[in-house]
Order: structure tokens, then sequence, then C-alpha cells
């Protein structure tokens, strides 16, 4: 008994459904196109009205293209430009471009924000969350990497190292530049010529710089409020780390001039160019270090090698 109930309410649900096909909303503006469920799993497009249109989802049938954006989400009528992977949201469809930072594919391709540059927004500044680790300037042109302390040392035009020529290094802080790679001087005239920033980025001046550890209390607190907390990357004791900004600054130490492969004080401190000039020889750049909470503002010879954080334009 329960089966011929079952049975007699499955085909009362097939004849309403093909009863409603053949209402009409008098102009034939007010219709929802369906990919409708036919018997033996079979599939058919067709417009329906909206006040039957719960039937025919509790049928099986699928709207195609609900969100109207163009894309259709997968369906066995196999009509229009399919796998939108959310047809609610017309912003989300595989011609769309992804948005970094909201958690959703939004090109439908299986991944969440690739590609994406990660970012910390301090006060009305916007920074990225990593040092720079880039081989080439913005328009593609390489730049070198130079390994010879000498050639380090003699350098009138941009380059580049890991700390210690160790890519390890390179992974967890990025690289060191001189600050001819920072102001693009490809020719050593002193004259930009190239941008080492990608669109929308550049390397922070040292005003901007200022306006950051203003926002943060001071020169005299701001370091702390900028390091990454605990002592697993800085050396202890880490004086006054919080990263309550979450810039997370960390130690990737520096390249010298003294004529040798001289690197020093990974883990203890980090140095970050800033894009000010001060004179011929020398580049205004800011300091982090383990034993004080101090951001420390003084230049030094744009022959070493320092870390880069890019600011957004």
């Amino acid at each position: 008994m329960k089966k011929l109930l079952t049975y007699i309410c499955i085909l009362c649900i097939v004849w309403s459904c093909q009863k409603e096909y053949s209402i009409d909303d008098g102009d034939g503006q007010n219709t929802i196109l369906v990919c409708h469920k036919e018997a033996e799993n079979r599939f058919t497009s067709i417009q329906v009205p909206p006040s039957t249109l719960r039937i025919h989802l509790a049928h099986g049938d699928v709207i195609p293209d609900e969100d109207k954006d163009g894309f259709s989400k997968v369906n066995p009528c196999g009509f229009g430009t399919q796998n939108d992977c959310d047809d609610t949201d017309p912003k989300i469809n595989p011609s769309s471009k992804e948005i970094c930072d909201n958690k959703k594919d939004d090109n439908c391709n299986g991944k969440i924000d690739e590609d994406c540059i990660a970012t910390v927004k301090i006060c009305n500044q916007t920074w990225m969350v990593l040092n720079l680790d880039v081989t080439n300037f913005r328009d593609g042109t390489p730049i070198p990497q130079i390994i010879d302390p000498i050639e380090w040392v003699n350098a009138s035009t941009p380059g580049w190292c890991y700390y210690e020529m160790n890519t390890n290094y390179g992974t967890q802080y990025g690289k060191l530049y001189n600050w001819f790679a920072v102001n693009g001087d490809i020719d050593g005239d002193g004259d930009k010529d190239k941008e080492i920033a990608p669109v929308g980025w550049h390397v922070p001046t040292e005003a901007e710089w200022d306006v950051l550890a203003n926002c943060l209390g001071g020169r005299d607190i701001a370091g702390g409020a900028l390091k990454m907390a605990g002592t697993s990357i800085w050396a202890s004791p880490n004086t006054g780390a919080t990263n309550s900004s979450g810039f997370t600054g960390l130690p990737g130490g520096s390249r010298s001039i003294d004529g040798s492969f001289s690197f020093k004080n990974i883990g203890k401190y980090g140095f970050w160019w800033s894009a000010t000039q001060k004179t011929p020889t020398r580049a205004a750049m800011r300091i982090m270090e383990f034993q004080t909470a101090i951001l420390t503002a003084v230049d030094d010879d744009t022959n070493f090698g320092f870390s880069v954080r890019l600011i957004k334009d």
C-alpha cells in the first residue's frame, strides 16, 4: 500500500510539472529557464513561471545561470558556458579575477587567493607582509645576482643575493638588495631607470617609514609592534615584540661591504631600505633588533645588502 501511495505521489508531481509548463504568464517575459528532469534521467530545457519554480527544483530541475553573469553551473542539458562554481553570485565565475583576502574562489579554478600578495593595513598604510623576493624589475629586466664579494663592494648598479648564498634563507627572509636595485639605477648615473616594485606598489620613503612609526606610538616602541613575536625566529629576548601591527618583521640580517663574504646578524637584526637617498653614497634605512623595541632610523652605504618591504601606492 505504501509503495502504491509513493508511486501515485510521484505521478502527481510529474503531472503537476507538466501541467505547469502550459501556464501562460501573459507577456511571456516572466518565465525562468530551467533544465527539466524527465523520465529515465533525460533532461530538456523549458521555461517555467516563478510561481512553480519551487516544485521544479524539488523535482530535480536545475536553474542554469541563476545569477545572470553569462556562466552556468554544470547542468545536464549541457547549455551555457558552464563551470560557474557559485551561480548565486555574479562576481564569481570562470572569467573573474581572483580577489585577494576574501577567502573565495573568485575565478572557479579550485584555488582560493592564489597568486595573491599577503598584506596588512596599519593605520592608513597598506604593507606587504613578506620581504621582497624578486629577480626582475617591473618591466622584466633582470636584476643580477652578485656572488663575488669584490664585485658586490664595487658595484654601482643593481644586485641581489641570498644571505650567505643560501636559498633556504631566501625562502624565509627574501633577498638582500643593494640600494641601486632599490632605486632602479641600472646604468650607475644616479638616476632612477627601473621600478623594482610590481604595479600598485613602491619602496617606502623615509617619510612613509616615519608615518608608520608615529602611528605605532613613536620610534622608541614601534619596533616591538612590528617584530614577529616569540623567539623561534628572533633571538632571545626579542624585547617588546608583539607584532600587534601584523607587519611580521623578520631578522634577515645584512651583507656588509668589508670586502669578504661578510653576512651579519641574521636572527638578531632586520634591516630595510627606504627609497630616500641622503648623499650620493648613502640612503635612509630602518633597523629592528632583538634587544630593543626601538625602530632605529639611520642611513647607510648604498652597497650594503638589506631587505626590502613594499608599501601600496
